[in-house]
């Protein structure tokens, strides 16, 4: 019985904690990364490899940036690009606001879709997804890299992360050039 009590007693705490941490979404809503479904789109116009360290004094600052401004500095870059912030609807992840998931996301295009591309896939730009805490960040990012490094037929795409922030942007495009898109000054995030 006293074992009982204590699990629940955890439990609590740790559905207290959750509760409390992350970041704010946007006003309206958003959250997720990759490839599909609907969206609301707006015109961008109008609006070194190695693992990641821990956290860095800058870090506060980036814990102050939300999903849909970073991306609107990456398409502020690409003249042309749409941006889609992800709701729960058309979040291809199904992780937007998910135990485990992170608490907004938007995704920049401004390749034209290829056959098999999802209408939200990173290959037509980038995304931008917002976490919890770091931690969560850099082991998202660890996660897509390594999957690409054990895929190859799956692509590329680089991975940036500053504090709760993780930007992924299509390797289709040349490192020079995706680090010009790096407008987080985030540490690059690569497979173990």
């Amino acid at each position: 019985m006293k074992i009982h009590k204590g699990v629940t007693a955890s439990i609590t705490v740790l559905i207290a904690l959750a509760g409390c941490g992350g970041s704010g979404s946007s006003s309206t809503g958003a959250g997720a990364t990759t490839p599909s479904p609907a969206m609301s789109a707006t015109s961008a116009a109008t609006g070194q490899s190695s693992s990641v360290a821990t956290a860095s004094a800058s870090e506060d600052d980036a814990s102050s940036m939300t999903a849909m401004a970073v991306a609107k500095m990456v398409a502020a870059k690409k003249p042309g690009s749409k941006i889609v912030e992800y709701t729960e609807d058309n979040d291809p992840n199904n992780l937007l606001g998910r135990p485990n998931g992170y608490t907004a996301a938007a995704n920049i295009q401004w390749i034209p879709a290829e056959s098999g591309a999802g209408e939200l896939d990173v290959s037509r730009g980038a995304s931008v997804e917002q976490w919890a805490t770091n931690k969560d960040a850099v082991q998202r990012a660890k996660y897509l890299q390594t999957i690409f490094k054990s895929a190859p037929a799956f692509g590329s795409e680089y991975s940036f992360v500053k504090g709760p922030i993780l930007l992924r942007v299509t390797g289709a495009i040349k490192p020079s050039q995706a680090k010009t898109l790096n407008v987080i000054d985030g540490d690059m995030v690569t497979a173990d």
